[in-house]
């Protein structure tokens, strides 16, 4: 390969790989605070957020160190070429390969992120996660009668809650009606239920 070739290929592909990787963290950012002002508005979904967080995190440091490396080497065969080397035509094709796995590794990146079903796999797995930790107990149900259950069990905290005067001072506080999670914070915080009972409820 001529030196002029590896000096167009190598040096542009540093840029745009810099270039191409700092849109993504914008991206990204900006996913963050979107998920953090879903977060606020319905706190259901803090366990999906923080799984989704911890993948991206993972994902996002391999990102990173590939990108690191492959900006590295590119800027090291732009050096290298200019000096001449003869053997420096067998460094393209690795270079090459790792400047393709790091741009082929952020758009797979992206299209994780932008998923719309990325919720839906993401409770799923979370879902059979708790299930192989938690023994089998009771009946299974169908989700109409869990639902209907559900709904009895949130009217009745609401209902116990406003007989104690609990149910304004939250509503006060929170400004808005107050999620599943926020009354049963408020029972613990007023010594109403324990802990134990707090994570069997949540």
């Amino acid at each position: 390969m001529e030196r002029q070739n590896i000096y167009w290929l190598f040096s542009s592909s540093a840029q745009a790989i810099a270039t191409f990787i700092a849109f993504l963290l914008t991206g990204y950012a900006l996913v963050l605070q979107i998920m953090d002002s879903i977060q606020e508005r319905d706190e259901t979904v803090i366990p999906i957020h923080d799984a989704l967080k911890r993948a991206y995190y993972k994902q996002i440091v391999i990102l990173a160190i590939l990108t690191g490396l492959s900006i590295l080497f590119s800027l090291g065969m732009t050096y290298l070429n200019g000096i001449g080397l003869s053997w420096i035509g067998w460094l393209v094709g690795p270079g090459f390969l790792l400047n393709v796995i790091v741009i082929a590794g952020a758009i797979w990146l992206v299209t994780r992120i932008i998923d719309p079903d990325r919720y839906g796999k993401k409770a799923t797995s979370l879902l059979e996660e708790e299930e192989k930790k938690l023994p089998e107990r009771g009946k299974i149900t169908t989700r109409s009668e869990f639902f209907n259950a559900y709904v009895d069990l949130e009217k009745t905290i609401r209902d116990f809650l406003g007989k104690q005067g609990l149910y304004e001072l939250l509503t006060s506080r929170s400004r808005m009606n107050p999620s599943f999670r926020q009354m049963i914070e408020e029972l613990v915080r007023a010594e109403i239920i324990n802990y134990s009972v707090r994570s069997e409820l949540l």
